[in-house]
């Protein structure tokens, strides 16, 4: 099965959003392409957030964007040597524009919870526990309460709702390391959009927004947690 890695980007501070982004689409995007077959990536998506996403009240800056890759190692090619020096040359070409130190990644595990369409604007939403709980504490109730709350409350414009999972050894990760990574996030609300779509009507939102916020504060340390809105652009697509 193949392994999901996040990525969560902080660009480097001399840079501007928008020229993160480009850099990371015209420039790194083809460099992992070149490579995708030495490391055995099977799907590269691009999560670029919308330039003007800002800090919401209470939560941290937004990041610049989320490198998602999925690995299958039954799809490397080449020699250990070979495989090792694209990992290489993938992290030289990563500093040049990615501030590493303040970049969390870790493996994890996608498990869906609402899928009834396709939304072409994503809510990205990094997750922090609760200092009290342990990290399966916090997924177990986030998957066995909280999923179900959003399914059954979910407005008509709620296309997809996944939840990812961080491995339980995700401190591990070699990456990590090599990177000088801070910590990774316990895990990752993903929330697909489509705006065409109506919403509750009004006199609802927020009685709905204040059941799901009342949920949240029993698992979720909002102040570790930021959240935005950004559009996902698929680099390499290998699933059939």
């Amino acid at each position: 099965m193949p392994q999901k890695l996040s990525f969560v980007l902080r660009r480097r501070p001399e840079l501007s959003r928008e020229e993160f982004q480009q850099i990371w689409r015209e420039e790194h995007a083809p460099f992992v392409q070149a490579r995708a077959d030495l490391i055995g990536c099977k799907r590269y998506v691009q999560a670029r957030t919308e330039l003007d996403q800002e800090a919401r009240p209470g939560r941290p800056e937004p990041f610049d964007g989320v490198a998602e890759l999925w690995f299958d190692g039954s799809l490397r090619q080449g020699t250990a040597e070979e495989q090792a020096q694209a990992g290489r040359e993938l992290l030289e070409d990563e500093a040049r524009f990615i501030d590493l130190e303040a970049s969390p990644l870790w493996m994890s595990e996608e498990r869906p919870v609402l899928e009834v369409g396709e939304g072409r604007r994503r809510l990205t939403y990094p997750l922090r526990r609760r200092p009290e709980m342990t990290r399966e504490q916090f997924q177990q109730y986030w998957w066995g309460t909280h999923g179900p709350l959003i399914r059954e409350f979910a407005p008509p414009r709620l296309r997809r709702y996944v939840q990812v999972h961080t491995n339980a050894n995700a401190e591990t990760h070699p990456g990590r390391a090599e990177r000088n990574a801070p910590p990774p996030f316990d895990g990752m609300a993903l929330l697909w959009y489509d705006d065409s779509l109506d919403g509750y009507p009004e006199d609802d939102v927020e009685r709905i927004r204040t059941l799901i916020h009342e949920d949240e504060v029993k698992f979720i340390h909002h102040p570790e947690s930021p959240v935005w809105m950004s559009v996902e652009h698929v680099i390499i697509d290998r699933q059939g």
